[in-house]
């Protein structure tokens, strides 16, 4: 039984066929629009609200909870708990693109990179053994395809012959002084967004970068909805696959158009990502680490063809997908540390911090290092927030509150806002503490101040009324559980380390939050110590340097080898101390 409802998006109005019973979730992720699911459909985020014109159905329980008494009598309902029904006519919100953070710290790359090419002539000589011989040293091993590809070439003919290790890639006949280009792509597989770099293997030059929404979000926005969206799904991990996938050989395929060359002529690809982000590329389920002991079924693989990686590039192409630590310590925390390398090869005492759903901590010394993950939950990416969305246009990125209670923004894109991301958040909660409407413990103490009103039952705070923007007693709960659970962690690293906060010379924030994140709010609301403000270094995508670095130089291969081998991971919940860090750290300094 198939039905067929109207949709209307961005003014647009077009008829769409969806399965009887189907929720209008899953209508609209058939039909290629985007919501955001942060609680991966689960109806306990609020966040996928569309809009029903006509007669919409019975609000339950969840959207009752979670709208506004006038969005239910408008017609308002969340996408995930309303049945697609034929006839009916669905408004959804314009959802703009994701604000991705691309580049970063750029330290100099010695250029060694992965590839080899050794250039030789044809000579069929008599008492020569076969053509292999004459054409590379020994050592060198030679696929079938590659046989095929030398048995085209006819005496004199000069040629490129690509190599890895000593495994031949490919033949590139050289024509007077034209070549095939030879180059190579790395991707950072984040939970949020997916970022791509076109490199030239020869010279080092960028050729091309950009970002895109990582389409998993479609199925959640962390990494626990999406293995559950899997489990519970008999086809739910081949989904998630396919999706970013997609996505991958879409991004290659733009970077490549963007520079002007073909897909064909990339000849390795080095993938980053969280742990359980490089399970699903590769179609391989998750589920062991979202239980303890949070165990995953790989931390380290051997290269792989293009087609075994699921990339729509030539087959000879290799691919390496970066080593991770543990369950919840992945390939992007060993890139972003060889980033870090890179930028100050003596780092001294530092602390890494990648702010996220999972916020990951490294700590270190000159000899040790230290890493864990806490649970610090979607505050940080806008989720789980009344007003709170993602980086898109229309959020809130940077806010302050004068004397008088008048707040002043920042929007994304320079458009209306629409609500509160992360970075905004963090510095909403910092101006309201520091102008006394917020106590140690989090709590509006005032209901008479400037600005304080009720949204959903409960004191808050106007950010912006006319828009129906609000920061409520419920988000500042939601941003000391995330903070806190970081803060907590960093308290652990230092003392399994027997150090201070006077020890931390370097504090590199990672990642898009860590980007936007201003350090004064961060102090202000006690994510990290006020001593610590000047010693902040915004690493960006450090993920997506460390992928290009180990594409580029092979001496940060024997770097990531020790960086993986040396990391100390400590499990949080086996910790008696991280209770105690913990609820000190709820507390606004």
């Amino acid at each position: 039984m198939k039905a067929w409802i109207t949709l209307i998006e961005n003014g647009t109005t077009r008829r769409a066929e969806v399965s009887a019973q189907a929720s209008l979730m899953e209508a609209l992720r058939v039909n290629g629009i985007r919501l955001p699911y942060d609680c991966g459909g689960r109806g306990t985020c609020g966040k996928c609200r569309v809009t029903i014109h006509g007669e919409a159905p019975e609000p339950n329980a969840a959207e009752r909870a979670l709208l506004t008494a006038a969005q239910l009598q408008n017609g308002v309902r969340l996408a995930c708990q309303t049945e697609a029904v034929s006839g009916m006519e669905v408004e959804v919100p314009r959802f703009g693109q994701l604000e991705a953070v691309i580049d970063g710290a750029a330290p100099e790359i010695p250029l060694a990179p992965l590839l080899d090419e050794v250039y030789v002539s044809i000579e069929d000589k008599e008492g020569s053994k076969d053509r292999t011989s004459a054409l590379v040293q020994n050592g060198h091993r030679w696929p079938v395809r590659q046989l095929q590809d030398l048995a085209q070439l006819s005496p004199g003919d000069r040629a490129a012959v690509v190599c890895r290790s000593g495994d031949v890639l490919r033949i590139d006949p050289l024509e007077g002084t034209s070549q095939r280009p030879l180059l190579g792509a790395a991707v950072d597989i984040g939970t949020t967004t997916l970022a791509f770099y076109l490199r030239d293997l020869r010279s080092g030059r960028r050729l091309a970068a950009g970002a895109q929404e990582n389409p998993q979000r479609a199925f959640g926005s962390d990494v626990i909805a999406r293995i559950a969206y899997a489990q519970e799904h008999p086809d739910g991990i081949a989904e998630l696959q396919q999706s970013v996938l997609q996505s991958i050989n879409a991004g290659l395929a733009g970077a490549a158009a963007d520079a002007g060359v073909c897909t064909e002529d990339i000849a390795v690809v080095v993938l980053a990502g969280n742990t359980v982000m490089l399970h699903m590329a590769l179609g391989i389920s998750a589920a062991s680490i979202a239980r303890a002991p949070f165990t995953p079924v790989f931390t380290e693989l051997d290269w792989l063809s293009a087609s075994e990686a699921g990339l729509s590039l030539d087959d000879r192409a290799q691919v390496k997908f970066l080593p991770c630590v543990s369950g919840y310590v992945g390939a992007d925390i060993s890139a972003d540390l060889l980033a870090v390398r890179a930028l100050h090869p003596e780092p001294g005492t530092s602390l890494l911090i990648d702010i996220g759903t999972n916020g990951e901590v490294v700590l270190q010394s000159e000899t040790e290092i230290w890493a864990c993950s806490t649970a610090a939950g979607p505050a940080f990416e806008g989720a789980a927030i009344s007003c709170g969305m993602p980086g898109v246009p229309g959020a809130i990125a940077t806010m302050d509150i004068d004397g008088q209670g008048r707040p002043s923004y920042t929007v994304v894109g320079d458009e209306k806002p629409r609500g509160l991301c992360g970075s905004g958040l963090v510095d909403a909660v910092a101006a309201l503490y520091r102008r006394g409407y917020l106590d140690e413990t989090g709590a509006f103490h005032d209901p008479e101040l400037p600005g304080m009103g009720t949204y959903m039952d409960m004191p808050a705070f106007a950010v912006d009324a006319r828009r129906d923007i609000w920061l409520t007693q419920k988000d500042v709960r939601e941003l000391q559980l995330a903070k806190g659970a970081l803060a907590a962690g960093v308290e652990v690293l230092l003392a399994a380390a027997g150090m201070t906060h006077a020890d931390i010379e370097r504090v590199y924030l990672a990642g898009g939050f860590g980007q936007h994140l201003q350090a004064e709010s961060a102090a202000a609301i006690g994510l990290i110590p006020s001593a610590w403000v000047s010693r902040v270094y915004k690493l960006g995508n450090g993920a997506g340097l460390g992928a290009q670095l180990y594409m580029l130089n092979r001496g940060c291969h024997a770097d990531l080898e020790q960086i993986t081998a040396d990391i100390q991971y400590i499990e949080l919940s086996s910790r008696a101390d991280f209770q105690m860090f913990f609820m000190e750290a709820m507390l606004l300094p």
